[in-house]
């Protein structure tokens, strides 16, 4: 699970070098700073929520159900032809982004012991901040390569390494072995 967050973390960072050709397909150029915001606006105010909806119900629900807010928003945003679609696709994901990330650190918490809890909390930080880097590079190295439909959450790689990250973490939800 804490695996996944270098993947999820370049989600970040990867329309930093793409936004201009999805602008220009999606013509919404003057909206191009809302691409990268509504990911980490809804990252960002939901994941307080999931930490409390963690604690009412298990962790391990919360992160299968974020999981699946992660894949329907991939596929919203991989479908979109119109500058609202693509919003709502970006703001989909960025709820299940927190969800995963705020339960990723929760369950490294309790399962954890004291002792070593802040290692694996640095590894999962190291992990979102190796994610986050190379996120525009990439994007940015394959982007003229072979476009951004092809490279956006529209690509059928993008879609298997979702569906990989959302098959591992619910194998992982089915038993104990979290990480």
């Amino acid at each position: 699970m804490v695996r996944s967050l270098p993947c999820l973390a370049t989600n970040i960072s990867i329309l930093t070098t793409t936004q201009s050709s999805i602008a220009a397909d999606l013509d919404a150029f003057e909206q191009a700073s809302w691409f990268t915001s509504s990911y980490l606006i809804a990252m960002s105010s939901l994941a307080p929520l999931m930490g409390r909806l963690s604690q009412v119900f298990s962790p391990r629900l919360c992160m299968f159900f974020s999981t699946i807010v992660i894949c329907v928003g991939c596929i919203v945003t991989s479908l979109s032809n119109t500058f609202v679609m693509f919003m709502v696709g970006r703001v989909l994901t960025g709820a299940g982004a927190a969800g995963v990330l705020i339960v990723a650190i929760i369950i490294v918490v309790q399962m954890a012991s004291p002792e070593r809890r802040g290692l694996y909390i640095g590894l999962a930080n190291t992990g979102m901040t190796v994610g986050v880097s190379l996120g525009a590079v990439i994007a940015g190295a394959l982007e003229p390569k072979i476009g951004w439909v092809s490279f956006s959450s529209r690509s059928d790689w993008c879609w298997e390494c979702d569906m990989r990250r959302s098959h591992h973490i619910s194998r992982g939800l089915a038993s104990d072995d979290m990480f």
